[in-house]
């Protein structure tokens, strides 16, 4: 049994072997990718068959098991590992795997949602406290050694308790988000389609329309998944709607919102501000109109978290989403639960156990 650990930048493949240990006894290999992030996230624009591959995968026809991160997995990389049935990603979104090629082909697809939900929710928070609170303004004056305590947003910088934040999009990163809003005294209201109203009685939460969300909400916090059904839902309509002392954030994806509309408002002071994480153009480029904005605190992409803790988490979790298909287990991380049910990947287990010694 042959597993390969591909790895690239923080996410090195030492990392993800150590935790795949529990598997059993496997010869492995890892690849370390001289990729940056950035180069490894474009796949969520150009796809996974558009993206290079990589000399090494020349060598991995052997490999029964894959653990990724970034790495793109479509056609052209299957047809270079025709032993592969398993394949990992730290990932809870999937958009560097082509699950459909990999269902046809009898690859059983992990990802790890939910793995840095809490570190997403957290700087949510933090991006809205920050801007809310002048706090990246007010250090970057006294670094410049002025002391200023009066911003364009000063004269009504709220009392977040008895304040209405609403979720935009209520997955898990959304519900950690609402947990922690809640703490701080603020009443929650949640747009997203597939919440049930049992599920939002649950939560504590009012669901509402999307309309609502952005009419009544004094923060408006986005959460949701991309898509081609969601690309570019936020708009100059859905900012028309917003409370003009109302704070947006997002730290979801960039392609979510219409940018251009979104520095329109910030720049003529039509919503109080906004913090944002994620941008189309990463790095977000020198002539960014965003970099001249008054009610805006940026930050470089990093709301998933970049910690030790949350890398050996995310390997942890992609080996016991790895170990419950060979365990027969039911397993809320496997993509395409009907290919593990096919007679040949049953043998498949049962051989797999065999040769890893469980």
């Amino acid at each position: 049994m042959k597993i390969a650990f591909i790895g690239e930048g923080a996410m090195s493949p030492d990392i993800m072997a150590a935790q795949a240990k529990c598997i059993g006894n496997f010869e492995h290999t890892e690849i370390l990718l001289p990729y940056s992030i950035e180069e490894l996230a474009s796949v969520e624009k150009v796809g996974v068959d558009a993206m290079p591959i990589p000399d090494a995968f020349h060598d991995l026809q052997d490999v029964d098991i894959a653990v990724c991160h970034f790495s793109a997995f479509g056609h052209k990389v299957f047809d270079l590992m025709p032993n592969l049935k398993i394949l990992a990603t730290l990932r809870a979104g999937t958009e560097n795997i082509d699950d459909t090629a990999a269902t046809q082909r009898g690859i059983a697809c992990v990802h790890c949602p939910g793995r840095n939900a809490q570190a997403v929710s957290d700087q949510a928070v933090s991006l809205l406290l920050s801007e809310v609170y002048n706090v990246a303004r007010g250090h970057a004056d006294m670094i410049r050694g002025i002391w200023n305590n009066v911003y364009p947003t000063s004269s009504y910088t709220p009392i977040l308790s008895g304040k209405t934040a609403g979720i935009f999009g209520f997955g898990n990163i959304g519900r950690l988000t609402a947990q922690k809003l809640r703490g701080l005294g603020m009443n929650i209201i949640v747009y997203d389609p597939y919440l049930s109203d049992a599920d939002a009685g649950e939560q504590n939460v009012k669901k509402v329309n999307k309309e609502t969300l952005f009419r009544e909400s004094d923060f408006v916090m986005v959460h949701a998944r991309l898509d081609d059904s969601t690309h570019h839902c936020i708009g100059a309509s859905e900012f028309a709607m917003m409370k003009p002392h109302a704070w947006f954030v997002n730290n979801a994806r960039a392609g979510l919102v219409d940018t251009d509309a979104l520095i329109d408002v910030l720049k003529n002071h039509l919503i109080a501000g906004a913090g944002l994480d994620v941008f189309d153009i990463e790095p977000l480029p020198k002539d960014s109109p965003l970099l001249t904005l008054d009610n805006v605190t940026l930050t470089p992409h990093n709301g998933g978290g970049s910690s030790e803790e949350i890398r050996v988490y995310a390997a942890k979790m992609a080996a016991q989403g790895i170990l419950s298909i060979l365990d027969n287990a039911p397993n809320f991380q496997v993509m395409n639960p009907q290919v593990i049910q096919s007679d040949e990947f049953q043998q498949w287990i049962e051989r797999a156990n065999r040769e890893l010694g469980r």
